[in-house]
């Protein structure tokens, strides 16, 4: 079975958990479903055993097992000259490795980088296996949905149920389970060419087994002739000095929404930062709801982790939303609706997707990094926030005490880390708390306009 320049749907699944092992049987091609006799091509069950590819074998174990079920096999943008899959000489029934070919995990993504859609019967949105679904209720098809909040997509939209781009699909276990995978909404992935790659060869792992309890070392050990061939280049080359987590993990985020389009300098990328690692929840908005959903995805991709799994390593949770003017929302709803930020799109045609997810960033490393960070709110930045509040009250808007105490703990951390200080992080504690919040109360935003006469992101807000 040919896979080069394609994409598929697959399942993955980690079948060895003491040695850490993982394997990916494709599912759903662009044209359709992968045929029973494409698969006996790949021997006994049909899957192919994945080995970390050089530039991840120290992130190969999370980010697998961040795919959950589900995945992308992207060969679609292989640098020419690269194989990517290639005959596996561990291959031994005997020894319990059945898999008869192994693909690098680089070609293994998760589905943001795809559209397409499982359709689900009603009542059972906790079980989509993908980012956003659409709900089926007899011959009525309707979505798309939002696997985690169950809220629509964009505007809903109904496909027939004899959509050629509608597939069944059986799965390894017998299931049969249903996809819609839309011809005109796949996202292009660029291309990833790295001309460094297409000089050095990738080897599969020594045929040695490793013992049980070696498992993560065994994983790490899978790119090690690719790391040995580098290692005369590497030693002739001083090492650069450790990158400090935070201004890292800033770069990341900086680099990927510039690249895609978005207007992001740095100060903007330490604040968006902060707010991931301060808070439980957070906002983002654009003047296009698409745009606000995109830039989720574009953290998970800077920081190297799963939506799913950035919450469990806590990160904020995230929501999307359309950049809208005043609209007051139901008391219990309010806790989730700020802190909100922006996202503006810079003019022009220079964007493009980044092609495969960053190095994974910790979350525990980069919340130690701000450990010592917190430090005295000036008492000027005091009195300008206790004018706001009086400005806001008279208004009918009364701040809650939660949101006060979130924004101290916001102020405490940020100044020492953004280039502007105490000055850009005050500009970022209105235009991303305040302002939101009195828009969202139906308040009459202006009334802070003499509150930001020196804070030029609070100013473009109003």
């Amino acid at each position: 079975m040919e896979l080069s320049g394609r994409l598929f749907l697959a399942v993955i699944e980690e079948d060895n958990t003491q040695r850490v092992l993982f394997r990916v049987r494709p599912l759903l091609g662009e044209k359709g479903p992968v045929q029973q006799e494409d698969l006996d091509e790949f021997g006994d069950d049909g899957f192919l055993r994945i080995v970390p590819d050089r530039h991840e074998q120290h992130t190969f174990k999370e980010r697998m097992r961040s795919l959950d079920t589900l995945c992308l096999i992207n060969l679609r943008d292989t640098t020419p000259g690269l194989d990517k899959v290639r005959p596996n000489k561990n291959y031994a029934p005997q020894r319990g490795e059945h898999n008869r070919f192994v693909i690098y995990s680089d070609a293994v993504r998760n589905l943001e980088d795809v559209v397409l859609y499982e359709v689900i019967s009603e009542g059972r949105a906790a079980v989509a296996g993908t980012p956003a679904y659409y709900l089926r209720k007899g011959g009525h098809i309707q979505g798309p949905f939002d696997r985690g909040s169950g809220e629509p997509v964009d505007a809903l939209s109904c496909i027939a149920p004899d959509d050629n781009r509608l597939y069944a699909v059986s799965m390894p276990d017998g299931r049969e389970r249903l996809f819609y995978w839309p011809q005109t909404a796949l996202i292009e992935i660029p291309q990833a060419a790295i001309a460094a790659e297409q000089d050095v060869q990738q080897e599969e792992p020594a045929e040695a087994e490793p013992a049980p309890e070696a498992a993560e070392e065994a994983v790490a050990d899978e790119a090690q002739p690719e790391a040995e061939a580098e290692a005369s280049l590497e030693e002739a080359v001083a090492a650069p000095a450790p990158e400090a987590p935070f201004e890292g993990a800033v770069d990341a985020l900086q680099g990927i929404f510039v690249q895609a389009g978005y207007e992001m300098d740095r100060d903007d990328a330490a604040n968006l930062l902060l707010h991931l690692l301060l808070f439980p929840g957070l906002r983002l908005t654009a003047r296009y709801l698409p745009d606000a959903r995109l830039a989720v995805r574009l953290i998970g991709q800077a920081l190297g982790v799963g939506q799913a799994e950035a919450a469990r390593l806590g990160y904020a949770k995230l929501f999307a939303a359309q950049d809208v003017q005043a609209q007051a929302k139901p008391a219990e709803e309010q806790a989730m609706l700020w802190p909100c930020i922006l996202m503006e799109v810079r003019p022009g045609f220079g964007g493009r997707l980044p092609a495969s997810p960053g190095a994974a960033r910790d979350a525990a490393q980069l919340h130690a990094a701000l450990q010592g960070e917190g430090q005295e709110i000036p008492v000027q930045a005091t009195a300008l926030l206790e004018e706001a509040e009086r400005l806001l009250a008279e208004a009918g808007c009364p701040l809650p005490l939660t949101l006060k105490l979130d924004l101290l703990r916001y102020l405490r951390s940020a100044p020492a880390l953004l280039s502007g200080g105490a000055d850009a992080a005050l500009d970022f504690a209105l235009c991303c708390w305040l302002i939101p919040f009195a828009r969202q109360q139906g308040a009459d935003t202006a009334l802070l306009r003499p509150l930001c006469e020196a804070m030029p992101r609070a100013l473009a807000r109003l």
